[in-house]
């Protein structure tokens, strides 16, 4: 009868809380997920968005721990960039942070930022400039597009046309032309007196994700602006589904101060 009944006590408190075992068992574990999978997981490489409270939020994590941020409030984007300390946990860190605002020239602040992971492709962030308002975002996994696979250039090449922005200004139906052999980056025209060299200037794929390395070279122009000539600006671009036919290409390149250059465009699906 004392068997029975401890038998007894022990299969009713189990089924009430679900965590305690008898006989020595293990204690159970709440693993959050519907797939058994943990309910955090670290803070990863990857392309994350966030398209809530009517703006536009795309962040970029390379495996090299580089950071890109691109706050879209207008049709040309705020630039954070930084390099990412704690990758591969559950918090990470940007201790510094550059940020670039869109139409004003010669100005790069400088800050912090704290990057959280919430699981099952999720990232929220906290981007934090001295005396500026700070900006939040809690962004998941950019939507039908896979970042573990190798990037084919095939993709990429073809003629883009869409938004550029540089900082001190933008260009409206801005067109280039990307190699299907090499990657180089030949742009329709000039921006601003500004101009990168075509000879030089590349985006490769990336054989271990699903990005392309960017590198710009701006030619020495007269009028161009001084952050930007002469100078050597390197980055990343993606490309994103928009719909089953249309496809959407991000890039985002800097210079080691922090001033850079975007690009968005969409175009039909080869």
């Amino acid at each position: 009868m004392t068997f029975r009944y401890f038998f007894t006590l022990c299969l009713l408190w189990s089924t009430a809380w679900g965590l305690l075992g008898c006989g020595g068992g293990s204690d159970a574990k709440n693993t959050g997920n519907a797939d058994g999978s943990s309910a955090t997981s670290p803070v990863q490489a990857g392309v994350y968005f966030d398209g809530s409270s009517g703006h536009e939020f795309w962040g970029v994590i390379t495996p090299g721990n580089r950071w890109y941020g691109l706050n879209y409030s207008t049709a040309n984007p705020d630039i954070y960039s930084g390099d990412l300390t704690g990758a591969g946990t559950l918090q990470a860190s940007i201790p510094s942070l550059g940020m670039k605002y869109q139409n004003a020239a010669d100005i790069v602040s400088n800050g912090s930022a704290t990057l959280t992971s919430a699981g099952n492709g999720k990232l929220a962030g906290a981007l934090n400039i001295p005396s500026m308002a700070s900006v939040s975002f809690n962004a998941t996994a950019a939507n039908g597009y896979t970042y573990g696979q190798a990037a084919q250039l095939g993709a990429l090449a073809g003629s883009w046309t869409g938004q550029l922005s540089f900082g001190s200004g933008e260009s409206a139906n801005f067109s280039m032309t990307i190699g299907a052999d090499s990657g180089g980056l030949t742009p329709s025209r000039s921006f601003a007196s500004c101009i990168w060299n075509a000879s030089t200037s590349s985006a490769v794929a990336r054989s271990d994700v699903n990005l392309f390395t960017l590198t710009l070279h701006m030619d020495n122009a007269t009028n161009c602006d001084t952050d930007l000539d002469g100078k050597t600006l390197s980055g990343i671009a993606f490309i994103t589904p928009v719909s089953t036919n249309t496809q959407r290409l991000i890039w985002v390149a800097v210079t080691p101060e922090g001033h850079g250059i975007t690009f968005k465009a969409l175009r039909s699906s080869p």
